[in-house]
């Protein structure tokens, strides 16, 4: 994970991986480490972890040349004290949605499925206001995980990003950014989860809720309709 250019975290975000990721950020050796990010996400509630953990530690995120960060890997990029995407990179968001098996019937009950989604939101509007008010303007947080809604930044992490829908070469990064991200570790495994008896079931109990219309935002976009 440590290299002469900084630290490089490219799997899927998991309580697990977070805490080797901050183990990796404690023990540098350098005032602010940089963590080159490359990640199709995973689970919200371990990358707010993260946010909170680094809150008040100097650390520079970064994603590199044609590089991805995609889902909640956007949450580990805002954690950044300073933050540095290349003008080829695409950074990407979805609707949450529920992810997996058996123990995640609860999060269809909204129990603690919907504060995540929330708390993201409210995360990345405290974070970068001007590309929060964006995404909410392009509804990318309505896009179903498999299809995504991406940005670059030309210009620098610091100023409004462009989205997929106002330049050709954005959206060429971006084709590239999902191609990698449905071969990303989580992408797998949500197929194979949507497929399977437990994934047929929530697909219908969701758009059942949709349907009588007792599902909150976040539930009825949990998968494409």
């Amino acid at each position: 994970m440590k290299r002469a250019d900084g630290i490089h975290f490219d799997g899927a975000v998991t309580h697990e991986s977070m805490n080797k990721l901050l183990n990796a950020i404690n023990t540098s050796e350098t005032a602010e480490p940089t963590v080159w990010l490359e990640s199709g996400g995973g689970d919200v509630d371990a990358a707010l972890y993260f946010a909170l953990m680094v809150a008040n530690r100097p650390v520079r995120t970064a994603v590199g040349q044609n590089g991805y960060c995609a889902s909640s890997c956007v949450i580990l990029f805002l954690s950044g004290r300073t933050r540095y995407a290349d003008p080829t990179a695409s950074l990407a968001l979805h609707a949450a949605y529920c992810f997996g098996t058996l123990a995640d019937l609860e999060c269809l009950a909204e129990k603690t499925f919907a504060p995540d989604a929330d708390s993201y939101e409210r995360f990345m509007a405290q974070r970068d206001p001007k590309w929060y008010r964006k995404a909410v303007a392009d509804k990318a947080f309505d896009y179903p995980p498999e299809r995504l809604f991406c940005y670059n930044f030309p210009s620098g992490a610091e100023n409004t990003p462009y989205s997929q829908n106002e330049s050709d070469k954005t959206r060429a990064n971006c084709a590239l950014a999902r191609a990698l991200y449905f071969n990303a570790a989580m992408q797998p495994e949500y197929r194979q989860h949507a497929q399977s008896p437990i994934g047929m079931f929530q697909r219908l109990a969701m758009i059942g809720r949709w349907f009588f219309g007792q599902a909150g935002k976040t539930a009825r976009h949990e998968y494409p309709q």
